[in-house]
């Protein structure tokens, strides 16, 4: 049986996206190594364990150089990465006719708080917000971005945030702008965090469909309610049942209240408020979602919305596979360069197989880094290793 090594594999990848042209030969080596560590069985993102990879031949020191202090300019690595992704989705869109979309968020990588005594702190960490555990966590918060198309999605930026410097809203402002600059995007989806006017107005200028959900304190002006208006929630508690319309979407039903009009700060939307089916009425089911065109119908609002999962499902693989809740990265430089390589090495894993999904994608690439680390020790055992040589060049003596 013919085993092919993943190194020569990803290497190959990356001179595929011109990465290499952009690199020395050593750092090259260096990029390969980190990318062929987040499949190894030890992989936990922590540097000090990355020597472990059976056919490193460098110290971790030089290593953690390459990732925090090594003169490579990570952002135009980064280009050289977006400029692939836009391609290949291009591609896909004109192929399959489906929309782009392009789809943003945000998460926590929570860090441990160090003592008033410690003398290396991870830089960038903060108390944030976490809506998952309702209370302010600390470590770094996280602005993700991906493009969609069809059944496939690509990363495009992940970034620090630092709540004293910058605002998300602007943030995701900026990732816009740049996008549209690169690629026409037929969608914009967001949660609730990020349905502010600003956004949503970038979105009707660059030609772009909003479609995001929306916070049930926002205010709306149904008819009898013009000059006031009324919050989203007192609404709904006031409004009756047969003004709502069931609706199945991917196979679930939903009382639905459809309102076209002004909200502030924006003239004409739509907006679709929402109860699961049999829990009409009850305030903790009670969902808003918005969209910036009027002509969509309810259905395809809802459907449209359901498709920001994706973004849900990269920061979890993300966070699961690629140790972005784990990574011990004390630079920013090197935090960012960490980022950037896990979108390299993320877009590695989607683009193994276009066929199989990331996870299944993974659990191959993963299996071939089994089958290396096998059959390095099988030729050395087959070259008359004694077990005691054996153990050293794998590093366990």
């Amino acid at each position: 049986m013919k085993i092919v090594n993943e190194n020569q594999k990803i290497n190959k990848f990356l001179e595929k996206l011109n990465i290499t042209f952009y690199l020395t030969p050593t750092q090259v080596r260096y990029l390969v190594l980190y990318m062929y560590f987040y499949f190894e069985i030890t992989f936990n993102a922590k540097i000090k364990n990355i020597d472990n990879v059976y056919f490193c031949n460098t110290d971790r020191s030089s290593i953690n150089r390459f990732l925090t202090r090594s003169p490579w300019d990570e952002e135009k690595i980064l280009r050289v990465l977006r400029s692939d992704v836009i391609k290949t989705i291009q591609n896909i869109s004109t192929k399959t006719k489906e929309p782009i979309q392009l789809v943003i968020d945000d998460t926590i990588s929570k860090k441990t708080k160090p003592s008033s005594k410690a003398l290396n702190t991870i830089q960038g960490t903060q108390f944030h917000y976490s809506h998952t555990e309702k209370r302010h966590v600390f470590g770094h918060q996280i602005f993700v971005c991906i493009l969609k198309c069809g059944n496939r999605s690509f990363p495009f930026e992940m970034m620090l945030y630092n709540k004293n410097t910058s605002s998300k809203i602007d943030m995701a402002l900026s990732v816009i702008k740049t996008v549209c600059s690169l690629i026409k995007v037929d969608y914009l989806l967001t949660d609730s965090w990020y349905s502010s006017k600003k956004i949503i107005k970038e979105a009707i200028k660059n030609n772009i469909i909003y479609v995001g959900a929306l916070r049930t304190n926002r205010v709306i002006y149904p008819n009898g309610k013009k000059s006031k208006g009324v919050k989203i929630s007192a609404f709904a508690i006031s409004a009756k049942r047969k003004n709502f319309n069931l609706v199945t979407v991917n196979g679930i039903k939903y009382h639905t209240y459809r309102y076209v009009g002004k909200i502030n700060g924006v003239n004409n939307v739509c907006v679709v408020i929402t109860y699961p089916y049999g829990k009409f009425g009850n305030k903790k089911s009670l969902k808003a979602f918005i969209a910036s065109n009027t002509q969509l119908m309810t259905t395809d609002i809802l459907h449209t919305y359901s498709e920001r999962w994706c973004i849900e499902e990269f920061i979890r693989e993300c966070k699961g596979k690629l140790g972005l809740n784990n990574y011990q990265i004390y630079n920013l430089r090197g935090i960012r360069r960490y980022y950037i390589i896990s979108m390299i090495t993320y877009y590695y894993i989607t683009c193994r197989n276009k066929k199989l999904s990331f996870p299944e994608n993974y659990n191959n690439i993963k299996n071939n880094v089994h089958k290396n680390f096998i059959n390095f020790v099988y030729k050395r055992i087959k070259d008359g290793y004694s077990i005691d040589k054996l153990l050293e060049s794998l590093k366990i003596a």
